[in-house]
């Protein structure tokens, strides 16, 4: 008897000490990918220009609407900042929406140096809500089941993947537009349609990283969500339409549009585009934008049509995934927005153990940097990116599917109806 407690005694010290470890491992990880995200994202090290150097075009834009003049004409883009060091807007356009003036407008009150930090302060928390939208998935989708170091692998590759980090030091918008968007869709999921909409107001300054959950919202007649997120982005407007007037403000927007698309860096050619589009382009097929974006629509609604087979934490993943096949004008810093895959494939690598490798490697593989294929100078090879998005999105789907067939319950079910 007193063997047999002893032999319990020490099993359960072994099983306290492999419980106890994965925080600690997890903690490691997270001050690591802090420290990589300071390193690479805030003070460059190895990267050329300066910090924020594209966030100068959200500058530059709140200044022109402070002074009644229009950001969507470079002339007078260029005007609104005349005078200050290191704004050479020669190669720039505002091409964002008019709800995206609130945040310019914050930023071009203040003097240059305040707005790159207040800039650069929004970037940050954007992280941290990305981080901790990842681990609400990893939870709601886990039926109880503890993952100690789950929640600390997901927070460290948010925080220190190289797509952060780009997007940090460019002084980008991508994180702010997919933590909207990712905590649009959690509070939509439960319910909390105010939340649900103030978030999705604001992500939709960015549309085209958030267009295919507002089309899934649209679908499942969540009008209340949607309702609220067109209000608040009309209220985010409201300067640029008190400026250039209700309407005016979004058809300079949408003649801004028209031709800054056309600029190098927004074709399909271009090496740090992203999707379908890209990817056949750099085969030689031209694949017409209206196909691609009816593509996009039509697999974002036959996963609506099935979606009481799809796992809770699951379905964000799966519209991201389609997001970054056939949206036109993403490039690969916007990849931010896969944080849900990476939660998906990690939660289905822990229950798939034979697969686990192969799940928890198509990360990594999207992490390669892109300079250490370009020197095969092979087009198709450097879009790389988009046939393993479109792998995990199989992979994430295919394993949903086996796991749901003859199950029900709320693992599994269908997205709730507004009341």
């Amino acid at each position: 008897m007193f063997a047999e407690r002893a032999k319990r005694a020490t099993n359960d010290g072994d099983a306290g000490r492999e419980v106890g470890a994965a925080p600690l491992a997890g903690v490691a990880l997270v001050v690591a990918a802090i420290g990589a995200l300071l390193t690479f994202g805030v003070v460059g090290i190895g990267r050329e220009g300066t910090l924020n150097f594209d966030g100068r075009v959200m500058y530059a834009a709140g200044r022109a609407w402070l002074a009644g003049l229009n950001p969507y004409d470079h002339d007078h883009l260029a005007r609104a900042v005349a005078g200050l060091p290191n704004m050479d807007l020669t190669l720039a356009e505002f091409l964002y929406p008019p709800q995206a003036g609130a945040l310019c407008v914050v930023i071009g009150a203040l003097p240059h140096a305040a707005g790159r930090v207040v800039w650069l302060l929004f970037n940050l928390a954007a992280i941290a809500a990305i981080a901790r939208g990842s681990i609400v998935l990893l939870e709601r989708g886990s039926n109880g089941d503890r993952d100690r170091l789950g929640p600390w692998v997901l927070a460290a590759v948010v925080i220190g993947n190289p797509f952060t980090a780009h997007v940090v030091w460019m002084g980008q918008t991508s994180l702010l537009a997919f933590a909207s968007t990712m905590w649009a869709w959690i509070f939509a999921r439960s319910r909390r349609h105010v939340l649900a909409g103030l978030c999705l107001g604001l992500a939709v300054f960015k549309p085209q990283l958030s267009f295919l959950v507002v089309l899934w919202l649209l679908v499942d007649r969540d009008w209340r969500t949607l309702a609220i997120a067109a209000a608040s982005a009309l209220v985010l407007a409201a300067v640029p339409m008190f400026t250039q007037g209700p309407a005016g403000a979004f058809v300079a927007w949408i003649h801004g549009v028209r031709s800054g698309y056309d600029l190098p860096f927004n074709l399909p050619t271009a090496p740090h585009k992203v999707g379908l589009e890209s990817l056949l382009a750099a085969g030689g097929v031209a694949l017409p934008g209206v196909v691609s974006l009816a593509l996009g629509f039509g697999a974002v609604i036959a996963l609506w049509v099935v979606r009481a087979k799809i796992a809770w934490q699951d379905t964000l993943a799966l519209i991201m995934a389609v997001t970054f096949t056939f949206s036109r004008h993403l490039h690969d810093y916007d990849y931010v927005g896969l944080a849900p895959a990476f939660a998906s494939l990690w939660w289905w690598g822990r229950r798939r153990r034979a697969l686990s490798s192969v799940l928890l490697a198509l990360p990594l593989l999207l992490f390669v940097p892109h300079r250490l294929l370009r020197g095969f100078h092979l087009p198709v090879l450097e879009q790389w990116r988009t046939m393993v998005i479109f792998a995990a999105g199989a992979a994430i789907f295919a394993l949903g599917r086996a796991d749901s067939a003859g199950k029900t319950g709320p693992e599994v079910a269908p997205s709730p109806r507004p009341a």
